[in-house]
């Protein structure tokens, strides 16, 4: 049975919510890469690494994820809303799946991103 795009956007966000970095790990394949502003990250320590020394630095961290959009059987595309330690940014995240995981994920944010309204 293939996993679909929504199921594992909503395994990520638990994940995430929960605080540890295993189970985010768990939902990522072993070669995983996340693109940035600042480059890429690859691989499951390095991904430890980018939680560890982000956002699960925050005390207090809620994502608050918005309508999704579905780019294809394998890619799933959202915009959220991250509170750390009480300080609200916006990203957009595009997830692309293989297996039921997430083998790529691209995080948009910063100066030149410009969310939906």
């Amino acid at each position: 049975m293939m996993t679909r795009p929504e199921q594992v956007l909503h395994e990520y966000f638990e994940a995430v919510q929960s605080h540890s970095v295993d189970r985010i790990l768990a939902v990522f394949t072993a070669d995983a890469v996340i693109s940035t502003a600042d480059g890429d990250v690859a691989g499951a320590d390095n991904i430890r690494e980018f939680y560890l020394n982000g956002v699960l630095k925050c005390s207090h961290f809620i994502p608050k994820p918005g309508p999704y959009f579905l780019s294809g059987p394998d890619a799933i595309a959202v915009e959220i809303v991250l509170e750390c330690d009480g300080v609200a940014s916006r990203v957009g995240d595009f997830f692309t799946i293989k297996d039921g995981k997430i083998a790529h994920m691209r995080v948009y944010s910063g100066k030149g991103y410009h969310p939906s309204n």
